[in-house]
């Protein structure tokens, strides 16, 4: 009988233990070709709280859990020993800017097991009540507004970066304990030859400053990253986060009325294909991933873009979309990938209208207590 036994949640703490809960993520999924591995550098950062504030404030519980695998025949010979498999990983949230005892299932890597996943949960649930906690919803980034939801569509597609993937079992063994209740897509668009001309508006367009995301653009932010699922609006410590887990490859445009800031786009480089070429930078690795970063990359990503409510309906967005198209000539890309956008957005069939056409669908989840 194949399966797993003897199983074991263990919570990482130590740096040592932090090591492992990444080995153990990059072990689950590492053999999925499409799977991104994250910057070796920004994710051993961003999973200590004692260097990434916004996750200290989240009471952060990293848990990694395995299990011996049960052979169809006995171990025998000398030396023969059995060690654990890692099943899951997962980093347990709770955000105090919500009243409503709700915590997130960010990071979460599954083996093809759902007697796993289960036994997992059921591990978990000693934790939720301590907690008190009556909802879960997942699975989500470190924040939710980068990385939520779980691939339920086009796994043949080569994930971009900042999107979340995941193998084709994990929405079936979600299925299995969470219900779905809201649902984000990926578009893909080519980007033309021709150069757009620019539409007359109210509006200005200024080069993005990224350390102004937890300033003055704070509002802008806001406003693009409104929600199905009641995740609280990035203030100064949340955009901060953003800052340092996107780099230095971060900019953008704002559009600007009479000075004030009334619209914005945020554009990364994307880097996907050298990060699964060079294992994310790990150890030697980095030495290669960083002599090819910044040479020529075909692809970009659009992360999100809006504009303030009373100010849409005047061009400013189709602006901002115009502009992009230019960076992305001038960056030599040849693909643009926006998104995820929330299905419940307008901005769904606006960028449809904008020839993007939606692909990947990633489906976030919850349960009741």
């Amino acid at each position: 009988m194949s399966g797993y036994f003897n199983f074991g949640l263990h919570t990482a703490v130590s740096p040592w233990e932090r090591r492992t809960f990444l080995e153990y993520s990059r072990r689950i999924f590492g053999r999925d070709p499409r799977w991104v591995p994250f910057d070796a550098h920004k994710i051993h950062h961003a999973i200590d709280p004692a260097l990434n504030p916004h996750l200290a404030r989240l009471n952060p519980s990293l848990f990694y859990f395995d299990g011996l695998r049960r052979q169809d025949q006995p171990l025998a010979g000398p030396g023969l020993t059995m060690f654990e498999t890692p099943l899951v990983t997962a980093i347990l949230l709770q955000d105090p800017r919500r009243q409503d005892r709700t915590a997130y299932l960010a990071h979460l890597h599954c083996a093809n097991s759902t007697k796993a996943f289960l036994a997992f949960q059921d591990n978990l649930i000693e934790e939720l009540a301590k907690r008190g906690i009556r909802r879960l919803i997942g699975p989500t980034g470190l924040s939710p507004h980068l990385g939520s939801g779980a691939l339920a569509s086009h796994w043949q597609q080569w994930p971009p970066q900042h999107t979340p993937y995941n193998p084709p079992y994990l929405p079936e063994i979600l299925d299995r304990r969470m219900q779905p209740f809201a649902q984000s897509v990926l578009f893909h668009f080519v980007v033309p030859r021709e150069r757009p001309s620019p539409p007359q508006t109210p509006a200005t367009l200024q080069p993005l400053n990224p350390a102004q995301l937890n300033d003055e653009l704070l509002p802008l932010l806001a406003a693009a990253c409104q929600n199905p699922a009641g995740f609280a609006p990035p203030d100064p410590l949340e955009a901060e986060f953003w800052q340092r887990w996107l780099g230095p490859q971060l900019h953008g445009w704002v559009a600007q009325v009479d000075g004030t800031p009334v619209g914005l786009v945020l554009l990364l480089p994307d880097l996907a294909d050298r990060l699964r070429r060079f294992r994310g930078g790990r150890g030697l690795w980095r030495l290669g991933l960083t002599a090819v970063k910044n040479r020529h990359v075909q692809a970009g990503r659009v992360l999100l873009g809006g504009v303030l409510p009373q100010w849409r309906n005047q061009g400013i967005g189709q602006q901002l979309w115009q502009q992009t198209i230019r960076t992305a000539q001038h960056a030599g890309w040849q693909r643009l990938t926006i998104g995820p956008v929330w299905q419940e957005e307008t901005a769904v069939s606006w960028l449809q209208k904008q020839n993007a056409s939606p692909q990947q669908t990633y489906q976030l989840y919850e349960r009741t207590f």
